[in-house]
């Protein structure tokens, strides 16, 4: 079959072809000076954001002129509502250093009450001692779920149970006025049924309370009289959480919430509820609960209950029983 008939189409083939490689062309040139017009810049802000993303900042120590990211300012630069932030070394931390890795070295050992009474002992030294605090009660609470004994002013009072013919966790939780799960972690008890004759078990035998501060947003957890832990909550907007004394009425994990199951991104109670109830049911629907905002957790939001974020209204939830007294203060 002869080509020639062929040769029109062809050539109309290639004409085509060199019209779309030069409109190509003609329009990526458009698309640059288009950005460039309108950012000076010649490469498109997509782009630049990759190419800033493999940009490696040198470190730089903090300075009166630089913030925490290195970043220099003159005073010119700044808003008046833009203070120049400096970062200050914590002059208690480097002064006591050798204390605190003392500590520190304590704690490692599992050597939790003295590793607590050598950060109290530095206490009264501190100019801030806020984070000197929080160690001490993380210890706290260390210590608690952990095999080892304590009495007042060390910690609650707790003593050994030696289970007997026909116990159960839940009867010894019952006993003591303490919790199944207090008792499953401080022993590290997995499954409640494999519990033998002559073990031998810690029980904390003291009253925990509760006390919360809607204007500190704070909750306080006690041991008799020893300060176990402080935590930060989220309260009622325009004073909505209602000042009283009340008692934990019920504790439900994963809570529903109004016919909503758990896990529904609409069930705001987080992972853990603690109902309370004060004298004659007058203010019933309140309660201690998780969120999944952590971010309202320090701030007087929600329309009456106290939230706590998941972490901690779960460890909290471990610790006090149905009928623990809750104080709600100004």
């Amino acid at each position: 079959m002869s080509l020639d008939r062929y040769k029109g189409y062809i050539g109309l083939a290639i004409v085509l072809t060199i019209l779309v490689v030069v409109a190509v062309v003609v329009s990526w040139n458009n698309y640059r000076n288009n950005y460039r017009d309108k950012f000076g810049a010649e490469t498109p802000p997509k782009e630049q954001a990759k190419e800033q993303q493999n940009v490696v900042e040198p470190l730089m120590p903090p300075t009166e002129n630089n913030t925490a990211t290195g970043e220099e300012k003159n005073e010119g630069d700044l808003k008046e509502s833009e203070p120049v932030k400096t970062i200050k070394p914590d002059k208690d931390l480097e002064k006591y250093a050798p204390e605190l890795a003392t500590a520190k070295q304590l704690e490692a050992e599992k050597k939790l009450p003295e590793a607590k009474k050598a950060y109290e002992s530095l206490l009264s030294s501190f100019s801030n001692p806020a984070t000197l605090q929080k160690e001490i009660y993380r210890i706290n609470i260390a210590i608690l779920f952990s095999p080892q004994q304590t009495a007042p002013p060390d910690g609650p009072k707790t003593e050994v149970h030696t289970v007997v013919a026909k116990d159960t966790v839940e009867g010894i939780a019952k006993k003591y006025n303490t919790t199944v799960d207090l008792i499953k972690e401080s022993n590290g008890i997995k499954d409640v049924r494999t519990i033998q004759i002559g073990n031998r078990f810690k029980v904390v035998n003291d009253e925990f309370s509760i006390i919360v501060s809607r204007s500190k947003n704070t909750l306080t957890l006690l041991a008799g009289d020893i300060v176990m832990k402080e935590y930060t909550v989220g309260t009622g907007e325009y004073d909505k959480t209602p000042i009283g004394d009340f008692k934990i009425r019920n504790k439900i994990p994963e809570p529903p919430w109004k016919g909503i199951p758990y896990g529904d991104p609409k069930n705001v109670l987080g992972t853990r509820w603690m109902g309370l109830i004060n004298e004659g049911d007058t203010v019933p629907g309140y309660g201690i609960h998780g969120t999944w905002e952590p971010e309202t957790v320090g701030k007087s939001v929600s329309q009456g209950c106290i939230r706590m974020v998941n972490e901690e209204v779960e460890e909290l939830y471990k610790i006090v029983p149905v009928g623990t007294k809750v104080k709600i203060i100004e």
